[in-house]
């Protein structure tokens, strides 16, 4: 697999990410997360869901675990019902490399 310039082994965990996304801004910021180090993340696509099983929100890279996620800007309205639900969601690289410990 080759993201931007780069091969990427099928050995790299990110090998599967990558192979799940779709839109330039995660995959920018899945160059970045690999880059300094950072271990994948639970779930793509991740679809929170209320306590009757209603999905509320959608967070395109998560670490369930550690309640931290990754949205575009399109996703406002499911970031507030994230965030109300104890996430942090970010939606800079800077900011969630920051987060999870790199």
């Amino acid at each position: 697999m080759k993201v931007g310039e780069q091969a990427i082994p099928q050995t790299d965990p990110w090998s599967d990410i990558y192979n799940l996304l779709y839109d330039d801004a995660t995959i920018n910021l899945a160059d970045k997360l690999r880059e300094h180090g950072i271990s994948i993340p639970d779930e793509v696509g991740y679809e929170m869901t209320d306590q009757y099983g209603e999905v509320i929100a959608e967070i395109e890279l998560a670490w369930v675990d550690k309640k931290i996620g990754f949205m575009t800007d399109d996703k406002i309205d499911h970031r507030r019902k994230a965030e109300a639900n104890g996430w942090r969601i970010f939606d800079t690289s800077d900011e969630i490399i920051s987060a999870l410990g790199a």
